[in-house]
Parts: C-alpha cells; sequence; structure tokens
C-alpha cells in the first residue's frame, strides 16, 4: 500500500513481482541512472501498467522530502564507492515520510566457516570491489549520524552471504 520508490532497477523478476502485490490506489515508483534498465524491467511489466520511471542518479532525487511510505534499494550500494553510498543513503532517508520504512537486500558478510567465505571474499575483491564495505560496516552506518531511524529487522539469507534490512523512519 502507499507510495512505494525502488531505487535501482534490477534484472529478474523482481519489479514484476513488486507490481503484481501493489494494492490499489498504491503509486510504485522506479528509478535507474540508466534509461536501458527501466526499458528492461518496463518490458517484463504488463503493457498496461502504472509504474513511474525515472531517470536520476540515486544521489540527487529528484523528489520532495518525505515523498514516499516505503523506498527499497537492492543491491545497489554494494555497487558504489563508500562516499557515492552515503549520498544514496542520505537521499532515501530525505525521501521517506516520518513513520515510513526502507528496505535494503544487500551482501553480508558470512561467518568464517562458511564454506564459501574465502572463495566468496576473492570474488567479490577481483568483480565488486566496494561490496567489501559491506562486510566491513553495518547498513545503519552509511546513513547520517543524526538520522533519526531504527532497524525493526534483520535477516541473513544462505549462510549469510545476503541480508535483508528495514529500517523505520522515526516521526521527528
Amino acid at each position: 500500500p502507499g507510495k512505494l520508490v525502488q531505487i535501482a532497477a534490477v534484472y529478474g523478476d523482481l519489479s514484476p513481482k513488486i507490481y503484481e502485490r501493489m494494492a490499489e490506489g498504491a503509486e510504485y515508483h522506479l528509478v535507474d541512472v540508466t534509461p536501458a534498465q527501466l526499458a528492461n524491467v518496463a518490458r517484463k511489466l504488463p503493457a498496461d501498467h502504472q509504474v513511474r520511471m525515472h531517470v536520476q542518479d540515486s544521489t540527487a532525487l529528484q523528489f520532495k522530502d518525505g515523498s514516499f511510505d516505503t523506498t527499497l534499494i537492492f543491491f545497489l550500494p554494494h555497487e558504489q564507492p563508500d562516499d557515492i553510498k552515503r549520498q544514496t543513503f542520505a537521499e532515501a532517508l530525505r525521501i521517506t515520510k516520518p513513520g515510513g520504512r526502507i528496505l535494503f537486500v544487500e551482501f553480508h558478510k558470512p561467518a568464517k566457516w562458511h564454506p564459501w567465505f574465502y572463495w566468496y571474499r576473492f570474488f567479490l575483491m577481483v568483480f565488486e570491489p566496494f561490496a567489501l564495505a559491506m562486510w566491513r560496516s553495518d547498513l545503519r552506518d552509511w546513513f547520517p549520524a543524526d538520522a533519526k531511524l531504527r532497524q525493526t529487522h534483520k535477516e541473513t539469507l544462505f549462510g549469510g552471504l545476503y541480508q535483508v534490512v528495514e529500517f523505520a523512519v522515526d516521526a521527528e
């Protein structure tokens, strides 16, 4: 229900699945810096879809403060250098209403006993160099220090390789 913004178009069927589950009267906005990524998602949606596509940079979103009930960031921060991550997180906080929520799905540091730990670390070092920052820091650490939010849910998947985290934006 409400207004949802997904920052970063992604491969797979995430966006069509979200669209199928939207409540009557809800709004779904999709942001990506690359028009081709938005076009890729649009091809997976019904021809008469109501998803609003925006070509925008995650560090300078063109939405008013508190525009959205829910902000979803799906596997984007691991693609960004640290200073860009901080800007993206600040923008996500800015556009989310007090009382709203910010959801992340992102890489996570598995336990050292995990059979993929060392291989996964090597893979990330070579192919996703900014992703290891997700291992060194909690997602909360990327928000501005004075952010009025609290973590309400954290779940790790596949032995800790990935994380799903929800933050509630506190009313002021």
